[in-house]
């Protein structure tokens, strides 16, 4: 991990090693059944796809890139679906996650992603501890969840 400055923001660059570390930190500790695929790409994307046979998060990188803060950050957004689809699974069916995955825009989809920044946030926190990185890297999180947010106004 790099510090880099911006004006009076320190940012961080996340080097790959991290994002294959919580890879294996979700795949392994949190989430037995869940699969992980990194794949290069033009740019920063990700998806959650629940389950079939079993669930799954696909995140499309950079390919030139050295930097993987927002891939981390879209990796741990979609841990967050993936607990919302469990929760909401158990509860009322999968049919309820499906419904807000569906909805373009509002106020319940701003809820509904709102609540997967959450609940990745809380899992990033996590990985940030057991790897002892700088726990300033929240705060860039839950800054471009906000901007991410946003987009569904």
């Amino acid at each position: 991990m790099v510090y880099v400055f911006c004006g009076f923001l320190k940012l961080y660059m996340i080097y790959k090693s991290i994002l294959n570390k919580a890879k294996s930190f979700l795949c392994w500790d949190l989430f037995s059944d869940l699969t992980v695929q990194l794949i290069e790409t033009r740019d920063a994307v990700s998806y959650f796809l629940p389950p079939s046979s079993q669930p799954t998060i696909i995140v499309f990188y950079k390919k030139e890139s050295e930097d993987f803060t927002l891939p981390l950050f879209h990796l741990f957004h979609e841990a967050g679906h993936l607990i919302q689809f469990n929760e909401m699974n158990s509860k009322q069916g999968s049919k309820t996650f499906w419904d807000y995955v569906n909805t373009p825009t509002g106020i319940e989809k701003i809820q509904f992603e709102k609540q997967g920044w959450q609940k990745g946030h809380t899992l990033l926190k996590n990985f940030i501890g057991i790897e002892k990185l700088d726990p300033d890297i929240l705060k860039q999180y839950d800054d471009y969840a906000a901007k991410s947010i946003e987009t569904y106004r």
